[in-house]
């Protein structure tokens, strides 16, 4: 396991430690339960853990694992919060950009579908989607039979 935040590490994409790290922070989270709160990731997160008898982190599933990080939209309040974040605690523990790592470690892998691929790339580029918008805005109140100025 290796605690890794840096892209450009060389295991910043190994699947394997990144699922290490993934159950050491997920472990951590479920002690302290802090950011239960935030976001949907971590109720998420609490369920999954707590379904185990032993509550044992280290018993979710990839798929589980990857539920958890899909449902975290980078927000950082758990950031600003955490009592064990980088340079405060030892454990060093950075939960938005841990699940920037499985993202980019999923996406490397060739984990993640097409369609996601494509939906990212779209909605990526607000200012094209912006443009599109305001320029489809006369035809869409033509098509829908809506007054000029309603």
């Amino acid at each position: 396991m290796t605690i890794i935040y840096d892209p450009l590490h060389a295991k910043y994409l190994d699947e394997a430690d990144t699922r290490e790290e993934l159950t050491r922070v997920y472990d951590l989270c479920h002690g302290c339960r802090l950011c239960f709160k935030f976001c949907p990731s971590f109720p998420t997160l609490f369920s999954y853990i707590d379904a185990h008898d032993d509550q044992d982190a280290g018993k979710m599933t990839p798929a589980q694992q990857d539920h958890v990080a899909d449902e975290c939209f980078q927000c950082k309040l758990c950031y600003v919060n955490c009592p064990y974040t980088p340079g405060i605690h030892e454990w060093a523990l950075d939960f938005p950009r841990l699940m920037l790592r499985v993202d980019a470690m999923r996406r490397a892998n060739g984990q993640v579908s097409t369609r996601s691929k494509i939906t990212t790339a779209m909605l990526g580029r607000t200012d094209a989607l912006g443009m599109a918008a305001t320029s489809s805005g006369p035809i869409a109140n033509k098509v829908m039979g809506a007054k000029p100025g309603s």
